[in-house]
C-alpha cells in the first residue's frame, strides 16, 4: 500500500509511524509531509531514512491512503487535493467530523459504516469513552453517561508539549511564565472546564460514533501538567438495573479493555499499553442502574494514532 502521512513530525503523526511499525502494517511506498519547519528533515522508518517534504498539487499522485495528522485548516485544503488524486484520505482534525456526510469511525465500535474514500476519526477522549461505553451497551441500554476526565498536554500536540516544559522551567527559576497555547498557566496548576462548546461537541462526536442520539452525556474536563496519558472517572446510568458480574464480564470480554482488579491504575501505567486499563471505582449493591468507573489511556499511542492504523489496517484489507 502506498501511504503519504501528512503531519508526519507532529506528535500523533511520529506514533502512527510507530504504530506502522509495532503493527507490522504493510507499508509499501511511505511519502512524509509536514510544515515549513520540518521541511528537509529525514525520519527513521524500518531501518530507512526518509526525507520530509512540503505538500505540493502532486504529492498524491500514485497514492492509496492519506493520512491527515494536522490541524483542520490543512486538513480542509488539502483532503480534497488527495481525494481528487484517487487517494482514501482519514483525517484525524475537527474539520469534517461532525458533517452530515463524513464517516466518523473508531476501530472495534463503529466500523461497519466503513465506506467511502474520505473517514473521520474523533478526538481521542471520544475513542476512549466509545471504546468504554460500547463495551458497556453490551450489558444494558445506557440512560446518562457523566464525565470527569484529566487531560494532559499532549492533546494540544506538541506546543502543548513545549508550553508546560517552558512554564515548569521558568518558575522554578523564578521568572514569570506566558501562555499561548493553554488559556492560563498549566505547570504546577490545574485548569478546569465544563459546559463549553468543546465539552459539546466531544458529547455529540460519541453520540454519533455510538449511534445513540438520545444518550445524555454531560462531560467535564480538568488540564492537569503532564505530558501523556488521559484519564476519567465516569459514571454510567443503565435504564434498568444491571449486576456487577455482568459489568464486569462486558469489561473484561472487550479486547481494547483490560479490567483492573486491585489499584485503580496510574495514568502512566497507560502510556505505551495497547489496552485501556479499567476498574471498577467500588462494588455496588447488586442489580444498581448506576456503575462508577474509572480508566487510564494511552491518549496518543493507543487512541489518536492506534485507532487511525487499525481504520488503515481495514482499508488495506479492503483495496488488497
Amino acid at each position: 500500500m502506498k501511504i503519504a502521512l501528512v503531519g508526519a513530525t507532529g506528535v500523533i503523526g511520529e506514533q502512527i509511524l510507530e504504530q506502522f511499525i509495532k503493527r507490522s502494517f504493510p507499508v509499501g511506498e511511505l511519502r512524509l509531509f509536514a510544515s515549513a519547519d520540518s521541511d528537509g528533515e529525514f525520519i527513521d522508518f524500518g531501518g530507512e531514512s526518509l526525507l520530509v517534504g512540503l505538500l505540493s498539487a502532486d504529492s498524491f499522485e500514485g497514492i492509496d491512503l492519506a493520512i491527515f495528522a494536522t490541524p483542520a485548516e490543512i486538513s480542509r485544503d488539502w483532503c480534497p487535493i488527495a481525494s481528487a488524486a484517487g487517494a482514501i484520505c482519514i483525517d484525524l482534525s475537527a474539520a469534517s467530523r461532525l458533517e452530515a456526510t463524513a464517516n466518523l469511525l473508531v476501530a472495534g465500535v463503529n466500523t461497519e459504516q466503513l465506506s467511502g474514500a474520505m473517514i473521520s476519526t474523533p478526538a481521542s477522549l471520544t475513542v476512549q469513552l466509545a471504546l468504554l461505553l460500547g463495551a458497556l451497551r453490551q450489558a444494558g441500554e445506557l440512560r446518562s453517561v457523566l464525565v470527569t476526565t484529566v487531560s494532559p498536554a499532549s492533546a494540544y500536540g506538541r506546543k502543548g508539549l513545549a508550553e508546560l516544559q517552558k512554564q515548569a522551567g521558568e518558575l522554578l527559576n523564578g521568572r514569570p511564565v506566558v501562555n499561548q497555547v493553554f488559556s492560563a498557566q498549566l505547570a504546577f496548576n490545574c485548569l478546569p472546564s465544563a459546559g463549553t462548546a468543546d465539552e459539546k461537541t466531544l458529547a455529540a462526536e460519541l453520540c454519533r460514533v455510538l449511534d445513540l442520539a438520545d444518550l445524555d452525556i454531560r462531560i467535564n474536563r480538568l488540564q492537569l501538567p503532564l505530558f501523556y496519558g488521559e484519564g476519567a472517572f465516569v459514571r454510567v446510568e443503565f435504564s434498568s438495573s444491571v449486576s456487577v458480574e455482568r459489568v464486569k464480564s462486558v469489561l473484561g470480554a472487550a479486547e481494547a479493555l483490560d479490567l483492573q482488579e486491585h489499584d485503580l491504575p496510574a495514568l502512566i501505567d497507560a502510556v505505551g499499553e495497547e489496552e485501556m486499563l479499567v476498574r471498577l471505582c467500588a462494588s455496588p449493591a447488586e442489580p444498581t442502574t448506576i456503575f462508577d468507573l474509572w480508566y487510564a489511556a494511552d491518549n496518543v499511542g493507543r487512541c489518536a494514532a492506534g485507532n487511525t492504523v487499525r481504520l488503515a489496517e481495514m482499508l488495506a484489507t479492503r483495496i488488497g
